[in-house]
């Protein structure tokens, strides 16, 4: 990727202004749902900054030493901060690592460039440490935070950095960007992936309509009471935790819809209209609204470790609950 993706046009435009006018800040925030691309627009960014020879616009050559470096992941002066393998947050101990890298010298003369991506998971004490670079930042440096839940940071840390939101592509745009990627159930894609282009995508290559189907046949069997907890384990751990949220979220609002007696257009999952009327009808609105404040406030558990298996049961439990006789 050496460009921007049609959405993130104007946001890239208007960083490159802030970026020839020498006012860029060292603090970054990139604001948006999941599967918008805000990782990809980051590491565009960072390589740009580094980049010898960038175009007009500001994308990056792809063809000097900076850029041959940063695709093989070996630029000196680059970083990217994520939860380690088989950890949900990031820790106090990378952001020492992070400090002690952004006040070495440069390799060139190239800026120092950090991406921290999800902001969200660092804990209480990486926070903290982040704080003061962002207080103090070595000279030529940039810091780019990706958060998809910016209440979640604290307000000192969101007060330092210049944030940049993005908002969902219009549908039009964000399905002809994914048929010109042969994907052929664009729409379809779109609607599970709540609107964002580049997790329509990857639930195309990873996950597919089949397992979003399945998900909702054995929600739908068992606040039915046709299926047991237990039957469910094998069909939801192929399904991340976030993914997981979105769904059974997405189907929640459309009950609420069904209950409420919304027109059909505006549902969110067409193809499960008439069943989500038909179980509508057997649970309390009241019942709907607790129960989606329960999926939210478990879905903070998804970033704290804990027991993939139980913390699927949790949310199978829940459902049942709110639809028990």
């Amino acid at each position: 990727m050496n460009k921007p993706y049609p959405w993130q046009e104007k946001q890239w435009q208007a960083l490159q202004t802030l970026r020839h006018q020498e006012r860029l800040p060292h603090g970054l925030m990139l604001v948006g749902q999941r599967g918008l691309g805000l990782n990809d627009f980051a590491r565009l960014l960072a390589q740009s900054s580094l980049c010898q020879q960038p175009d007009k616009d500001g994308s990056p050559c792809g063809k000097c030493q900076p850029c041959r470096l940063f695709a093989a992941e070996t630029h000196p002066d680059f970083r990217f901060i994520t939860p380690e393998e088989d950890k949900q947050q990031i820790s106090i101990d990378q952001l020492r690592e992070l400090t002690a890298f952004m006040h070495l010298s440069q390799a060139g003369e190239s800026s120092k460039i950090t991406i921290v991506s999800p902001a969200e998971s660092m804990n209480i004490f990486a926070a903290n440490s982040l704080l003061k670079t962002l207080e103090e930042p070595p000279g030529n440096s940039l810091l780019i935070l990706v958060t998809h839940q910016p209440g979640r940071l604290p307000a000192t840390i969101r007060s330092r950095c210049h944030m940049i939101s993005f908002p969902k592509p219009e549908k039009k745009l964000a399905a002809e960007w994914l048929r010109q990627k042969g994907y052929q159930q664009a729409d379809e894609l779109l609607l599970l992936a709540q609107g964002a282009p580049c997790l329509a995508a990857q639930l195309s290559d990873e996950v597919g309509l089949q397992v979003y189907q399945q998900l909702v046949a054995s929600l739908l069997a068992l606040i039915q009471g046709k299926q047991r907890i237990s039957q469910l384990s094998e069909l939801w751990l192929q399904i991340s935790p976030e993914l997981l949220f979105s769904w059974q979220t997405s189907l929640l609002r459309d009950l609420i819809r069904a209950a409420s007696g919304v027109e059909m257009a505006r549902f969110e999952n067409q193809s499960e209209v008439q069943h989500l009327q038909k179980i509508a009808v057997r649970v309390n609105l009241g019942r709907l609204f607790v129960l989606y404040d329960q999926l939210i406030g478990l879905s903070r558990s998804a970033n704290a470790p804990l027991n993939p298996e139980l913390l699927r049961e949790r949310m199978a439990l829940l459902w049942m609950q709110a639809f028990a006789s």
